[in-house]
């Protein structure tokens, strides 16, 4: 027999919730993860407010969405693992009006991806791909032709 984690069990029935577009069902058990794991799992806890805060976009509540996101993307270290929480996190300022923190956000992202410790070099793409649909949200064509054009030139 094998051992498996109550977070690993928790966080996969949080999942399958989630991706059944249950997040009544699915949010007790990503809370449950947060407590399982307590501060031991940057990583665990970057991902519970990452579908926290998706939950409460499905919820058209972009205020909680934005609380959601702040909190897992001031978690250390954790926000190099993917682009998607940072973006997302871009978005639902725009959703609000805060074009002006959306674009800080991805300069600050830009800055930490060009530092020699950045585990996703690859990123670079579809940084350029995020950054254009923000501009499309925002109505600056231009801008997003030309990351299109950078990032299908990279």
């Amino acid at each position: 027999m094998f051992d498996i984690d109550q977070e690993a069990i928790d966080m996969a029935l949080g999942l399958l919730f989630y991706d059944k577009d249950r997040c009544d069902l699915a949010l007790p058990y990503f809370e449950s993860v947060a407590e399982e794991v307590g501060s031991q799992s940057d990583f665990f806890h970057m991902a519970i407010q990452f579908y926290k805060g998706n939950c409460a976009i499905l919820d058209n509540d972009i205020e909680q969405a934005i609380v959601e996101f702040e909190a897992g993307i001031n978690i250390t270290d954790v926000r190099w693992n993917s682009l998607e929480l940072p973006t997302n996190l871009a978005w639902a300022y725009i959703q609000i009006g805060n074009n002006e923190s959306a674009f800080e956000l991805f300069e600050q992202l830009w800055e930490e991806m060009n530092s020699e410790d950045y585990p996703l070099p690859n990123a670079v793409v579809t940084y350029y791909q995020s950054r254009a649909q923000l501009y499309a949200l925002t109505f600056d064509y231009i801008a997003a032709i030309e990351d299109i054009d950078t990032a299908i030139n990279k």
